[in-house]
């Protein structure tokens, strides 16, 4: 056991000092190397109390790899909740937009302005854009650049429209630009009353997780007849079913409460 610990522990600070460009990819998968070393010192800080309280390896070692999913959980999470808070901001600088459209400034600089304006996330992509827009490759190469560096549907849509709008020009881009903010924010407010709503279910499957684990706990250490079963070979085996239980309930409880995401556009 100690061996284990001593690899969980050089795990985690290898991968945090020794290579901080590792990446771990899959599908829909991405793991940062601080969300690894966390994931490894979690795992290990609560392997070896559980170790001494419970004395059952099988079951020390389930709950040591749940909990040091949950800085894993939080990494893979990360992205989308960033993405959806920028795409927030889009409703109040498509609003900022059409004002500066309104006071007589070209699209480039009033795109500009607004997010500069827009005090924000979208407000660090400002000076990009603006050089690139003004002594780069002009402003629909900054759009592109932009839509690359956000990565979001959302994003796609407005951005896209904005290249359409000033490619075509016209008397109307005021009306699309607000017609485009009304459009945006309807979408965002749907998705908002939706994420609130499966709240309870995510809840619900949380606490349906930890539960067994749990009682688990409590039974191995209340009941020295049961922590006795729990250490022969057959009580390991069905501590590792459920814990393969677990985690294909966890994956599958993730996937029913995770909202769709709209398909990218030109992807």
């Amino acid at each position: 056991m100690r061996g284990i610990a001593a690899l969980l522990a050089g795990l985690a600070v290898w991968t945090l000092i020794a290579r901080p460009d590792l990446r771990l990819r899959g599908p829909r998968l991405s793991i940062t190397p601080r969300a690894l070393a966390a994931a490894g010192l979690l795992g290990l800080l609560t392997f070896l109390p559980i170790l001494g309280i419970l004395q059952v390896p099988a079951a020390a070692i389930s709950i040591a790899l749940l909990v040091a999913l949950v800085p894993l959980a939080r990494a893979q999470t990360a992205p989308h909740v960033e993405a959806h808070e920028t795409a927030r901001e889009w409703p109040d600088v498509l609003a900022l937009l059409r004002g500066r459209l309104a006071s007589g400034d070209p699209l480039p600089d009033a795109f500009v302005s607004a997010l500069q304006g827009s005090d924000g996330r979208l407000a660090r992509f400002a000076p990009r854009v603006e050089r690139e827009t003004f002594f780069g490759e002009g402003f629909s190469a900054a759009l592109q650049t932009l839509r690359i560096d956000l990565a979001d549907p959302t994003a796609d849509h407005i951005l896209l429209s904005l290249t359409t709008a000033h490619r075509v020009g016209g008397q109307r881009v005021g009306a699309m630009i607000a017609a485009l903010g009304i459009s945006v924010a309807d979408d965002l407010r749907v998705r908002a009353a939706h994420s609130a709503a499966l709240t309870e279910q995510r809840m619900t499957a949380l606490v349906a997780l930890v539960a067994p684990w749990g009682l688990l706990a409590l039974t191995i250490s209340t009941n020295p007849a049961a922590a006795s079963a729990y250490r022969t070979g057959a009580g390991a085996r069905i501590v590792a079913i459920g814990l393969a239980i677990t985690l294909v309930g966890y994956a599958i409880g993730r996937k029913v409460a995770e909202l769709s995401r709209p398909p990218r556009l030109f992807q």
